[in-house]
């Protein structure tokens, strides 16, 4: 399954594109093989928008997915942030979301910007991948857990699923590229991607 040939062609892609780490597996039916080029099995890597799934079903434990957001339009309903179909922009109108990270809660100080967020479409005239969606069902869920999204979703999905080394404390390795983030990623964020695991 991760024959030579694959070993190779990964290490040079790595190599090529200034991957500091990479993780390979491989399943066949029953048959799992992995293998890590500059990296281990106990290696903490940010995985971006995997964490949306984590947020999720944090928010589908707190709310009902037809709940109104009393944010946005009243049509829109928590499960159309979920699934991308609100018709809402992916980011905030000012794009500055760092200008929230002083703030004791920055999910809660991006509020007003949030209610900003421009409507391109109705709900479910078109799927849109949408960030804003989640930033705000991690605020609504936060509210409904009275506490922050990240206490939320330690007590209620990651602790009690066994994932002892997932956080949103920064990665082992650092990022590469013109975006990377070496540190935690920004509070505001992190409902749409943020946790490392």
């Amino acid at each position: 399954m991760l024959d030579s040939l694959f070993l190779q062609a990964s290490e040079a892609a790595a190599l090529a594109w200034d991957v500091p780490a990479l993780a390979l597996g491989v399943s066949v039916g029953d048959a799992v093989e992995t293998a890590g080029l500059g990296c281990d099995p106990g290696t903490r890597f940010r995985v971006a928008s995997i964490t949306k799934p984590f947020t999720a079903a944090l928010v589908l434990e707190l709310l009902h997915p037809e709940e109104p957001t009393g944010v946005w339009a009243s049509d829109v309903r928590v499960r159309h942030l979920l699934s991308h179909t609100s018709g809402y922009d992916s980011e905030l109108a000012e794009g500055d979301q760092a200008a929230y990270e002083t703030a004791d809660d920055p999910l809660e100080a991006q509020l007003t910007a949030l209610a900003a967020v421009r409507r391109w479409v109705g709900v479910e005239q078109c799927w849109s991948y949408a960030n804003s969606g989640y930033w705000l069902t991690g605020l609504l869920a936060a509210r409904a857990a009275e506490s922050s999204f990240e206490e939320a979703l330690a007590a209620r999905i990651v602790r009690p699923g066994g994932l002892e080394a997932t956080s949103f404390e920064g990665p082992d390795l650092p990022g590469t590229g013109p975006d990377a983030v070496d540190g935690p990623s920004p509070r505001a964020r992190r409902p749409s991607g943020g946790l490392v695991s």
